[in-house]
């Protein structure tokens, strides 16, 4: 387990502590040394401070409040970043919570499977590549979008495809082809199938971007050219 990563009592964390140590800050918190954030989270610091101490310290809280937790969704597009002081985790149950400038979304879904990795060494995950554009291929309703939808996963796709070539999207579908059954995202890999296939040529899905729709345009001539020239070979002398 990390300990307190302060080198005060900014932020105490009762996750991080053991029975004794808890005894001993609830017998501050009772003293009036201490005032409680949210259940299980104190500070010694004035109430105005806890919404910068909360978005300096944000996965070491949300790995105590929420262990075991995948960063999801948007959230996981932007990087682990919150989008309008929103979070979205995936966990085991569906709630709302609301910290001192940070709203977490919490969506019952599955905890981490293969490809999912720890954030800095904490019971928290960052998703999979594939796990993330699966899920942000999911319906989104709300005045809080939980998914960015299927224009941005092509957008990002076509910029693996620029940056790493064709393997890192094939493996990217190879990867979400094992993972859909176990999220119950059939229908979002479907999608996601035909993106990376007309991304590569071998599919002709409707492409949202411009980038996309230009893609779609050097392919077809690509194809023609190459069709052309089978049906007239070069002349041989």
């Amino acid at each position: 387990m990390l300990k307190n990563t302060t080198n005060d009592d900014a932020l105490i964390l009762y996750a991080e502590l053991n029975a004794a140590e808890i005894r001993a800050t609830q017998r501050r918190l009772k003293a009036g040394s201490y005032q409680r954030i949210v259940r299980g989270v104190l500070s010694a610091r004035p109430e105005k401070e806890w919404p910068a101490l909360i978005a300096l310290h944000r996965i070491r809280v949300l790995a105590a409040l929420f262990p075991g937790a995948v960063i999801g969704y948007r959230s996981a597009f932007k990087g682990a970043m919150p989008v309008d002081d929103v979070i979205h985790l995936s966990y085991s149950y569906n709630r709302t919570v609301r910290l001192p400038g940070l709203t977490v979304v919490l969506i019952k879904g599955q905890g981490s499977i293969a490809g999912d990795e720890p954030i800095s060494g904490r019971n928290i995950y960052f998703p999979s590549q594939a796990r993330m554009l699966l899920e942000n291929l999911t319906s989104s309703r709300g005045v809080i979008k939980k998914s960015v939808g299927k224009a941005a996963v092509e957008e990002r796709l076509l910029t693996i495809f620029d940056s790493r070539g064709p393997d890192a999207l094939n493996r990217i579908r190879d990867d979400a082809h094992t993972l859909a059954p176990l999220l119950g995202f059939d229908k979002e890999f479907q999608v996601l199938n035909e993106l990376i296939g007309t991304i590569l040529g071998t599919k002709s899905a409707q492409l949202a971007t411009t980038s996309g729709q230009a893609l779609r345009v050097i392919s077809k001539f690509c194809v023609s050219k190459k069709s052309k020239l089978q049906v007239f070979p070069p002349f041989r002398r």
